[in-house]
């Protein structure tokens, strides 16, 4: 089952650009300890929780900042990142 989300993860690494797909990659402590907890083999601590929101919160607005930054090139017609 994991070497499957791995093959999935990867597949679709290929198919978004890079900037997405680092923002993806950044979630896998994320899910690495949910899958933990969901197993059993970690408990669930406010730690956890307080930490996967940060992540979660770091990649929204990462994501909102390359969007926006994106549409302002649109418009000036700039090619530079």
């Amino acid at each position: 089952m994991i070497m499957l989300l791995g093959n999935a993860i990867i597949r679709s690494q290929q198919m978004i650009d890079e900037t997405r797909a680092a923002l993806l990659y950044s979630l896998e402590p994320v899910f690495a300890t949910l899958i933990g907890v969901l197993a059993g083999a970690t408990p669930l601590t406010v730690m956890f929780l307080a930490g996967a929101s940060m992540i979660m919160a770091g990649i929204i607005i990462s994501s909102l900042k390359f969007e926006y930054r994106k549409k302002l090139q649109a418009v000036s017609g700039d090619s530079k990142p």
